[in-house]
């Protein structure tokens, strides 16, 4: 039981126990709305890092790639802040400690994400994921990550063979016997794989995840991932084939991790940036309601929009071609009458389903945590707080304030059945947090780390399940091709210019690299551009 704040469906309703956490952002969000345009060629539905980026790209190929003169794009974006899920927030006190409510870091192997970021000049960070000393809390036993090769020391009746693993140990090594040499696949080698692979005759996209690895693993061992891995969700009965390559390519044991310097949302808003700058619009509180057909011959769309004031009429764009740039949920939160009302488009969208998943930040005036040794990483435990990160401490950070030792902890990121536990009240941005979660959230603290913290002067917590998100990420379900259903959901009307981007139909669900990949599929499929010169020839988008 607690509290937190949480994403309503156009603003951040932040929480604070002295001062509020809230975006500049999103403190304008109160400011007229912009005006909209009569027309346009392509309307782009999400202010998202998938939608801002297939605007950029639209608006400044090579003339040669399109035609003359460049299309007209407007970005429209629902919220008073651009990024969607890439969301950072700026606590009182720590200027230079960004709060990553959303997207917080690019793992090295991610080209495409990380060759985007040189294109724009933003300068990368190390993400640190701690030492082997960084704390475990299992079952009321508290032991560091160096334990796991102590079998006494954790309290799980493992078999023999599985003594002495950690949660990534288990996991990797029952993959392993699923796929074997799965290290030397790349992303052919992996859709290879996923169409061919078999467990017991049938095959892996066909069965639970959780199904599979229970053939291999006890029960013990099982609940050691589940609780001790710290994402819950990775142990649901999602598609085998997908979830082998997902966490294999995503979480890959050894993986280094690299951020933005000063927040990854810097990364939307200097694409953002870039859309404007080459003569498109971007808009915020700019609220789809509704996309209908008006003309299939040439193609014509009607989008409607939330009116401006209680009591106008609703504002209505023209636009030649339609992107969605959205998850889900937020899809389906839009009236289209007919348009994606055919059977296979249905399928489509309940080929995945949203993870639930939140966040709670806490602000202390020291670091309280590196009187125990640790200084950045997280904690795992089965308390419902699921992990939590310890982030910077002003004064260290390059520019920061000397002397102010003002720090950050992501006190919960819990997902799945964990993330059921906190229910957030709903309430106007910068409401105190309750006490009752302050209380909960600091005896769990204090259960982790063997030692009661102090009270915490600030506060932000964020919960993705919300509308209209319905997920912090997304999974396959089983029985799902998702080299099949992807084409399908990019372009889900074959006789119409109308796609569907972002992470959500991708095998990289939750990465930003996902996002990119099915928008970069739609611009090179559907608008006939070519691959950007600042893009590997090598990478490979998939399927």
């Amino acid at each position: 039981m607690s509290d937190r704040s949480f994403l309503t469906r156009r603003e951040l309703i932040a929480g604070a126990l002295a001062t509020s956490i809230v975006p500049a952002a999103v403190r304008s969000a109160a400011a007229a709305q912009e005006a909209l345009p009569e027309n346009v060629d392509v309307a782009i539905v999400g202010g998202g890092i998938s939608g801002l980026y297939a605007a950029w790209r639209l608006l400044t190929a090579p003339s040669a790639e399109r035609a003359s003169p460049p299309p007209s794009v407007a970005v429209f974006e629902a919220a008073g802040r651009l990024g969607g899920r890439i969301f950072s927030a700026t606590p009182p006190g720590m200027p230079h400690v960004p709060a990553e409510l959303g997207a917080m870091r690019i793992v090295t192997s991610q080209a495409f994400v990380l060759a985007l970021t040189r294109e724009l000049g933003l300068p990368l960070a190390d993400f640190p994921m701690g030492t082997d000393a960084n704390l475990v809390y299992l079952r009321t036993k508290r032991f560091r990550l160096r334990d796991y090769a102590r079998p006494a020391a954790v309290p799980y009746a493992l078999r023999p063979a599985e003594l002495g693993k950690s949660p990534d140990g288990l996991l990797f090594g029952a993959i392993e016997k699923l796929v074997p040499n799965y290290t030397k696949l790349d992303r052919a080698g992996w859709l290879a794989v996923k169409k061919s692979a078999t467990r017991h005759g049938v095959p892996l996209w066909n069965r639970g995840f959780w199904n599979v690895l229970s053939e291999i693993l006890s029960n013990e061992a099982l609940d050691l991932i589940r609780e001790g891995g710290g994402y819950p969700s990775f142990l649901s009965n999602w598609n085998a084939a997908e979830a082998s390559e997902y966490l294999t390519s995503d979480f890959p044991a050894g993986a280094a991790y690299r951020t933005i310097r000063g927040g990854m949302q810097r990364l939307p808003e200097a694409v953002a940036e870039r859309v404007e700058r080459a003569g498109g619009m971007v808009r915020r509180r700019a609220q789809v309601t509704a996309v209908h057909v008006v003309s299939q011959n040439p193609p014509a769309f009607r989008l409607t929009f939330r009116p401006a004031r209680a009591g106008e009429a609703p504002r209505v764009v023209n636009a030649k071609s339609v992107i969605f740039a959205l998850p889900r949920r937020a899809i389906e939160l839009i009236d289209t009458g007919s348009l994606l009302a055919a059977p296979d488009v249905r399928r489509a969208f309940d080929a995945i389903e949203g993870v639930v998943a939140s966040k709670v930040f806490l602000g202390y005036h020291t670091p309280w945590w590196r009187q125990l040794g640790l200084r950045s990483g997280r904690a795992n435990t089965d308390l419902p707080m699921a992990q939590c990160y310890y982030f910077g401490t002003e004064r260290e950070q390059p520019g920061g304030e000397p002397g102010n030792t003002n720090s950050l902890l992501m006190a919960s990121y819990a997902n799945d059945g964990p993330a059921d536990f906190w229910t957030f009240a709903e309430g106007e941005a910068g409401a105190p947090l309750e006490s009752n979660v302050r209380a909960e959230l600091g005896r769990q603290l204090a259960a982790v780390h063997g030692l009661m913290p102090p009270e915490p002067y600030t506060s932000l917590a964020v919960d993705w399940g919300r509308d209209p998100y319905g997920g912090a990420w997304h999974i396959w379900r089983p029985g799902e091709r998702s080299w099949e259903v992807m084409p399908r959901i990019r372009k889900p009307v074959a006789e119409l210019p109308l796609s569907i981007v972002g992470e959500a139909w991708s095998t990289e669900a939750g990465w930003i690299e996902g996002a990119l990949n099915t928008a970069e599929h739609v611009l090179e499929e559907q608008y006939g551009l070519r691959r950007p010169a600042w893009l590997p020839r090598s990478y490979s988008i998939g399927s």
